[in-house]
């Protein structure tokens, strides 16, 4: 990626536990200075509704269309992509 003049993005995705700060300060610690971090809005009451999981860990369609659109804006924002949302279908 440094080599082809990309950014990486670490991203900590939704999940139906608490946020785990202790390990998200210590990925912070760790990922080099040209490598950022994305973190799911916690304070989105949809990502603490179970019915948008389908398990602990996975979201179902309709979570993951919320979260990926997110993912897409913070990355539009940044400029790092173009990338046009209607005509990739994530929008429902």
């Amino acid at each position: 990626c440094k080599q082809n003049d990309m950014r990486l993005i670490l991203v900590f995705t939704p999940n139906f536990k608490l946020p785990n700060y202790m390990f998200e300060d210590r990925i912070r610690q760790l990922k080099p200075d040209l490598v950022d971090l994305y973190i799911y809005d916690t304070t989105n009451t949809i990502y603490l509704d179970k019915s948008y999981y389908y398990d602990e860990s996975h979201l179902q369609t309709r979570g993951a269309v919320i979260f990926t659109n997110q993912l897409i804006e913070y990355i539009n924002s940044r400029g790092q992509l173009s990338f046009d949302v209607e005509k990739s279908g994530l929008l429902y």
